[in-house]
This record gives C-alpha cells, sequence and structure tokens, in this order.
C-alpha cells in the first residue's frame, strides 16, 4: 500500500525516497538514514543543498561524492558531536530539496531501524513544519513498543501534522480480488478463494504468500497441511521464511507461562479462551487469561467479535510445530481428557473429542467417539466429517467388530457424497459377514442398492435385482423408516428400466404407511419422485415441500430435496424461483463435499441458463459441472453437462 502511494506521488513529479529496516542493521548506526540520503543523492535531488551540509553527509554514504565531486571534504569533530551536526545536515538538505519539488521519505518496518536514523528523523520531524516534506513510516503496531525510539517518534503528541493510520485486516469482499488478481494467470483452475480467505483471515502477506504456493502446488499446497491442523496434522510444515522469521523473532520475547499458552492455544485451535483448558500445561485460568491478554498485543492473536483467535492459520501452524511432536500428543490427550469433562455440559462434540485424542496417538480412547461422532455428523448431513475420523481411525489396528463398525458407517458416508466407487468394495465385505444384525444387513442391502444408482456402468437387471433384495430385507425389519429409503432405491431402479408398474406400486406402498401415521422426509421424497416420474409436478411440487419442512438436520437430503424443488420449478416455467432452489441444493452440495451431486445440480442450473438465452453462462455452468463430474466418474448425469452447452 505505501509503495503504491509512493509511486503515484513519484508519477505527479515528487521526490521518493524509500528505505527497508532490518533487524540485522539494527546496531548499525546511520543504516537507515544513509540509504535515504543516498536515493537522494542518485536523483540529483539535494544539489541546491549547502555544500557543507553535504559534505557533512559524505560521512554515511559515499554516493554524494559520486553525485557530486565538488562537495569539498568533512571536517573532523568530536565524536559526541557528530550525530548534532549529521542531523543539522540532514535537515538543511531536506529543506533545500523541499524548495525544488515535493520531497517524500519512506521508512518501512520503523521498529528495526537502528536508533540514530530514529533520532535524526524525530528532528527533522519536529523541525521542518513548513515546506512540500511529507514522512511515511510503516510498522507493526505489537513490535514499535519494543523500540523505544521507534514508539517515541510514532507517538510524539507534540508534532502537529502527525496522522497514524492504523490498517484493518482486509475484508472478504477485499480478500477475494486479491486472490483473484493473483491467480488470474494461473493454470491450476478455480482458485479456492473461500478457503485461502479463512486460513489467512484477511492478513494480505499471508493470503499472497497462501495463494501463491497454491498456484505453485495445486492439491499438495500449503494450504491442504494448515486446514489438517485440527484433524490429522503433517508429520512437518514448511512455513514461508516471512512468516517463520516474525514468529522467531517475536516468541524469544515470551517468558515461560506466555509460551507454554502459545504452544497450548495452538492445540486448541477455536477453543484457545477456554483459560480452563490450559490446566493442559500446568497452567492456572488466571495465568492464561493474562498471558493471551499478552499474546494478543505481542500480535499472536487477535480478538473478534469478543472472541480470541491466531491472526492467521500460518502463525498458529508455526506454534503447533515449533512444540516437539512427543510434547504434542501429550497435550492433545491432556485436552482431551478436559474436555471429556465439559462434554456433559452440551457444548463439547464427540468428533471433536475423539480428533483430540487420535492426535495424541491415543486411537483406543478415541474409538467411541469417533463412531458416536461419525454417527451424529451422518445424522446431520455432514457426511465430509464422519468419512475423515472414519478413516483416520481405520488406519490403525483394532478389533474386528470395531473394524466392521466403522466400514459400515464409512461406506454411508461416502454414499452421502455420492461416492459409489469407493463404497461398493466396502459393502461386498460386509455382505459376507455372518455377525451382522437384521437391521443393520438390511441398511447395507440399501446401501448397495443405492451404490448401483451411482455406478452409471453397472447393468439395468443388477440395479433392479439389488433394489429388490434391499426392499425385502427392510420389510423383514419393520423399520418404517428403513423401508422407506427402500422405497424409494426401488423407485430409482424401476426409473432406470421405465418400469411404470414398480413406480406405481412404490407410490401406492408409499402413501399407505404415510396414511398409517409416518410423517419423515423420506416418506414426501419417495411420492414427490414417483409423481415427478409420471409428470405429475404441482403434486411432486407439494410433496417437496413438505419434505423440506420436516428435513431440517439431514443436509445430504436436503441437497435432493432443494434440487427436485428447483427441477419441479423449472418444469412449471417458474424461472427465477428455479434458480434460487437450485442454488441452494448446489451451496449445500458444495458444503458437504457431494462433487457428484454438484455437477448433476450445475448441468441442472446449465439447462435452465440455456432456455432463459443466457448461453455464456450456461457455457461456464456446464464447464464447471464438467469439471466437478470428471472428479466423480459415477456421475450418472454427466453427459448433460456435455450436451447442453452445445
Amino acid at each position: 500500500l505505501v509503495n503504491a502511494f509512493a509511486s503515484t506521488c513519484q508519477m505527479d513529479g515528487a521526490v521518493v525516497a524509500r528505505a527497508q529496516a532490518y533487524d540485522a542493521e539494527r546496531e548499525l548506526p546511520f543504516a537507515v538514514l544513509g540509504e535515504l540520503v543516498k536515493q537522494l543523492a542518485q536523483q540529483r535531488a539535494i544539489g541546491s543543498a549547502d555544500p557543507e551540509a553535504l559534505s557533512e553527509l559524505t560521512r554515511i554514504t559515499p554516493e554524494i561524492l559520486r553525485a557530486f565531486p565538488g562537495v569539498p571534504k568533512p571536517m573532523e569533530w568530536s565524536p559526541e558531536l557528530m550525530p548534532l551536526r549529521l542531523a543539522d545536515a540532514f535537515l538543511k538538505t531536506m529543506a533545500a530539496a523541499a524548495v525544488d519539488s515535493p520531497v517524500l521519505l519512506v521508512v518501512d518496518d520503523i521498529h528495526a531501524a537502528d536508533y540514530a536514523s530514529i533520532a535524526i528523523l524525530h528532528t527533522v520531524a519536529r523541525k521542518l513544519t513548513e515546506g512540500r516534506f511529507l514522512l511515511v513510516f510503516a510498522g507493526r503496531i505489537s513490535e514499535l513498543r519494543l523500540s523505544s525510539a521507534a514508539e517515541a517518534l510514532t507517538s510524539d503528541e507534540t508534532l502537529a501534522g502527525l496522522i497514524t493510520c492504523q490498517l484493518d485486516v482486509l475484508s472478504n469482499e477485499s480478500g477475494e480480488k486479491l486472490v483473484r488478481k493473483l491467480v488470474v494467470a494461473s493454470k491450476q483452475g478455480a482458485a479456492p478463494i473461500e478457503r485461502i480467505l479463512k486460513a489467512a483471515r484477511g492478513n494480505p502477506l499471508a493470503i499472497e504468500l497462501l495463494t501463491r504456493e497454491w498456484m505453485a502446488h495445486g492439491s499438495t499446497s500449503l494450504l491442504i497441511d494448515l486446514e489438517a491442523l485440527d484433524t490429522q496434522p503433517a508429520a512437518r510444515l514448511g512455513i514461508p521464511r516471512a512468516i517463520a522469521t516474525v514468529f522467531e523473532r517475536q516468541s524469544r520475547r515470551l517468558d515461560a507461562i506466555a509460551r507454554a499458552v502459545l504452544d497450548t492455544a495452538a492445540v486448541l485451535g477455536r477453543r484457545l479462551s477456554a483459560t480452563e483448558l490450559y490446566r493442559a500445561s500446568d497452567v492456572t485460568p488466571g495465568q492464561a487469561a493474562e498471558a493471551l491478554s499478552r499474546l494478543r498485543d505481542d500480535g499472536f492473536l487477535r480478538e473478534v467479535r469478543g472472541d480470541l483467535e491466531f491472526r492467521n492459520e500460518l502463525i498458529r501452524a508455526q506454534a503447533y510445530y515449533a512444540v516437539a511432536a512427543p510434547i504434542r500428543q501429550n497435550l492433545h490427550a491432556r485436552v482431551a481428557d478436559f474436555l471429556c469433562q465439559r462434554q456433559l455440559s452440551g457444548d463439547v462434540s464427540s468428533l471433536e473429542i475423539g480428533w483430540q485424542y487420535l492426535r495424541g496417538a491415543l486411537p483406543r480412547m478415541a474409538s467411541p467417539f469417533a463412531v458416536s461422532g461419525a454417527e451424529e455428523a451422518l445424522a446431520a448431513g455432514a457426511p465430509a466429517e464422519a468419512q475423515q475420523i472414519l478413516e483416520a481411525l481405520l488406519s490403525y489396528q483394532i478389533e474386528e467388530a470395531l473394524r466392521q463398525r466403522l466400514e459400515f458407517l464409512l461406506a454411508k458416508a461416502l454414499l452421502d457424497r455420492s461416492n459409489a466407487s469407493r463404497a461398493m468394495p466396502l459393502l461386498e465385505v460386509l455382505l459376507q459377514s455372518h455377525s451382522l444384525a437384521l437391521r443393520d444387513r438390511a441398511e447395507v442391502t440399501r446401501l448397495v442398492s443405492n451404490a448401483q444408482f451411482l455406478l452409471a456402468k453397472s447393468p439395468g437387471s443388477l440395479r433392479i435385482a439389488a433394489a429388490k433384495t434391499s426392499l425385502e430385507a427392510a420389510q423383514q425389519t419393520g423399520d418404517a423408516e428403513l423401508l422407506l429409503k427402500a422405497l424409494l432405491e426401488y423407485a430409482r431402479a424401476c426409473k432406470s428400466l421405465g418400469n411404470h408398474e414398480g413406480i406405481r406400486q412404490t407410490r401406492c406402498e408409499t402413501a399407505r404407511i404415510i396414511d398409517a401415521g409416518s410423517q419423515t422426509p423420506s416418506a414426501y421424497l419417495t411420492i414427490a419422485y414417483c409423481d415427478f416420474y409420471t409428470y405429475e409436478i404441482h403434486s411432486a411440487l407439494t410433496s417437496l415441500q413438505r419434505a423440506a419442512q420436516l428435513s431440517s438436520r439431514d443436509l445430504a437430503q436436503l441437497v435432493y430435496v432443494n434440487t427436485g424443488i428447483g427441477t419441479c420449478y423449472f418444469n412449471l416455467c417458474s424461472f427465477s424461483e428455479a434458480l434460487a432452489y437450485l442454488r441452494k441444493g448446489l451451496a449445500i452440495a458444495e458444503r458437504i463435499g457431494d462433487d457428484s451431486m454438484a455437477s448433476r445440480i450445475l448441468s441442472n442450473l446449465t439447462l435452465v441458463s440455456t432456455t432463459l438465452g443466457r448461453y455464456e453462462e450456461a457455457i461456464q455452468l456446464g464447464c464447471h459441472s464438467i469439471e466437478l463430474g470428471k472428479r466423480s466418474i459415477s456421475q450418472p448425469e454427466l453427459v448433460t453437462a456435455y450436451a447442453v452447452p452445445l
């Protein structure tokens, strides 16, 4: 931002000199001042200054003699007077230069500048009150107070022209514009803008680093490792040097308690404000509160809507990996123990406890929490979260009974994300097991039927056979909800074969279950599916709207419901409503990570845009549908995305 401002001033005729201060040069007197004078001399901007003043400035840069060969040799003075002579010479030189043209001096990272340069710049700022002269100092607020000279300069209320401008983090809109500008020439495809902004939290440097790193490495970029901090952290992480340097410099100044709190905060993540959890590091809540305040003042943390969080995930990652791996595992295990004590209060999920135990290398302790957490996630329509912890736990050596339960839940999670190719091998193994309960076997057969529908290569006869087996198994259990889901699978199989009688029988059976008192989303979704097949669009729409009212938690089901409503509106030529519901379904599909379903919804949106004559938009939607469909080759309607834009 400062560079852009300086460039604009230079284009308008100003003389601009810019110096970058470095911590390594802080003990080198007049390093920053010498760089400023050097640049002014190279631009021939100080030629009208008093020769005696220029003579004094040759002590800090030889560029004066190269630019102005006639400058006399400086007189010898005692060491005590040298700073005063240099300050007076610099003041006279700047005053003379400002007569000919405006002068802009910029010092970046003023907190790292040497004290001698800061003292002279402070003198100039106090005495040059008139003329076309501007000083711009950029620095980190958290580090200014660590440099007494820099803090005195930037907080001197006697400077009449002093204006302090504290820059906030970028808004999401500005951050998105920055990412799009950086990736405009990238060949990696659509940038994960939302994920980059979430990790960077508005920090422009972090946004640029993460974006450029993603452009260079794509799916193996640092962003993936940052997102895994709360689940499966990588063994090691290559933090960009610009972030690592700042972290190392600031963390060295922390006392033992503050450093322990920082280490634990990196492990806690979003719960870093819970001071009682710092007992995992033997730090009392009072000590934790005091240390967290200091970490906020030092720039490690920031306050957002009354809560604390790391300024960005890069800083958290640096703090996390600065802790030795065995110590990290011990911290995770102890945090999990404390979270177990809080679970009764209802603000701690089983998934969170399970992940803490897993990161603490305690899979046996994690197992019950992983199973219950995965079941809760599947019930709430969050299959991606369930899949992640189930796959992590299955990588360990565990008992056969537990493995069977985990594989069953994993198959459900995979099918909720339309990943039939990975779910099918798990289901085939489960079907061969003799220890499955009657209801579990019925559920497995239903999942097999669902997988056969998604696997477009499966023969129609195989699909209908799987659907019938699923229906018969569900009828044996007497479970109405399971029977309704099996009926829906049977209806889908009948549709693929054009079996009108099967569709009719399915609708009649489902209507009988509703009349018997079942008011579940699955019942109305099945009725809607059958009605849509027979082109009873208004009836199908009414059933889907009823299903939407009943299905408030299951996101995977809501994807189908909203997509169905949008499709009904499209067939009724209500295009604005169709677009609204299809986009709503797309947002949920993207949220739960169902690329196959998202591809199908985008295909429907492509058809709507084509019908409305929005051909450029239709082509973009179709291309996006194809891109997602390629990630999930079992997408049964991928050909539509290829055909419609043409």
